[in-house]
């Protein structure tokens, strides 16, 4: 394969889980000898200092911080650099998809990837007996893509019948090293007396529902020694720290703030857990798994349950109530988490080089049809 020059567009470096991801990428692709230009709006946000060595960085010029809308109008801003970069692959992560069309009009000729790391479609459009009224505006949000990758098998099923079209494959997310379990701890059961440490890592908005984990964790909390440890930030903050103290949790919750340090975070814990209304995938799930600590999840996404098929992996709370998620994390405690085998076996898939070398392979095939038209 000859060496690429990989553009990949984003607003700024305030993001979480999908930059992360982006960036791991980016550092896999450039240490294959590919050239990756990460292009943004504003230079804001903590995961500035993460850009991988060898990595280009082209900001905005005036820059363009994240507001309301700003995303409607990124693209456009983006197209002029774009081309003048001049790259021969442009992939965009997350769900950042209105980037694509002024980019194509600026690169007709340059392949379009587009990752759908978040369902396309909320209720009540998500049901497929509505998903019609929608097509239409949604095929005009994702036009200038060529092809779509989701991160889980039943997030490509949904995105094809949704968006009309089977220009979509699955990879899973890069979210382990090559060798995960180089931090890996066997966690026998707890007994009833110890405390369960929690931790919950998100940031403090309304998708990650953290008022629900309060609740779940106020419950447990009844029933033997908890706490819970929140590692994020976010606009949500105030709200969830005075619904810390009306629920009177102030002993047995702490707001830790944003961690770029996650993997230091769970291996203090003894469960992980995600209260999340949506996700693509929740990268700290596997994370956890890589440490040997169980999950207990709402059904948040389809990748959680292609994930945890073994019990001592965690468990799907379908309800998503506080009852049942309370319920399903006494049970998990009462458990051994799972063994290095189980690990292993759940985490092949979502290695760094196994997931970047699916995308090189994707990219080179766009690439030979493109260059055949």
């Amino acid at each position: 394969m000859r060496p690429l020059h990989i553009l990949i567009p984003f607003p700024d470096f305030h993001g979480g889980g999908l930059e992360a991801v982006a960036l791991r990428l980016a550092e896999r692709w450039r240490a294959s000898g590919h050239r990756v230009t990460i292009l943004v709006g504003a230079s804001d946000g903590p995961m500035r200092g993460r850009v991988p060595a060898g990595v280009d960085v082209r900001i905005l010029e005036p820059e363009r911080p994240r507001a309301a809308f700003s995303g409607l109008s990124l693209g456009r801003y983006m197209a002029d650099p774009a081309r003048e970069l001049a790259p021969d692959l442009i992939f965009i992560p997350g769900n950042h998809h209105l980037l694509a069309r002024p980019l194509r009009a600026a690169l007709p000729r340059t392949p379009i990837v587009a990752k759908i790391s978040n369902p396309l479609l909320m209720p009540p459009l998500s049901d497929p007996r509505l998903t019609w009224l929608a097509r239409p505006a949604l095929r005009i949000a994702t036009s200038g893509i060529d092809w779509f990758v989701a991160l889980s098998y039943g997030l490509a099923q949904e995105a094809r019948f949704q968006l009309g079209h089977n220009r979509v494959s699955t990879i899973l997310n890069p979210n382990v090293d090559d060798d995960p379990l180089t931090h890996f701890i066997f966690r026998p059961p707890l007994a009833a007396s110890e405390t369960l440490t929690i931790a919950l890592v998100g940031r403090l908005e309304p998708q990650k529902d953290i008022p629900l984990a309060l609740r779940t964790v106020q419950r447990v909390a009844a029933r033997r020694p908890v706490h819970l440890h929140v590692y994020g930030d976010g606009g949500e903050r105030a709200r969830i720290g005075a619904m810390i103290a009306r629920l009177g949790l102030r002993e047995t919750v702490t707001l830790a703030g944003y961690t770029d340090n996650v993997k230091g975070a769970l291996a203090s814990a003894r469960l992980l857990l995600v209260a999340s209304r949506f996700e693509g995938v929740p990268g700290v799930v596997p994370e956890a798994t890589a440490l040997g600590l169980p999950v207990v999840t709402t059904p948040c996404s389809h990748f959680v349950r292609e994930f945890l098929k073994n019990e001592s992996l965690g468990r799907v709370v379908e309800e998503g109530t506080p009852d049942a998620l309370a319920a399903a994390i006494l049970r998990q405690a009462a458990i051994a988490g799972p063994d290095a085998t189980v690990a292993a076996q759940a985490l092949e898939p979502l290695r760094q080089s196994t997931s970047a070398g699916h995308y090189l392979d994707l990219f080179e095939r766009l690439l030979r049809e493109r260059e055949a038209l």
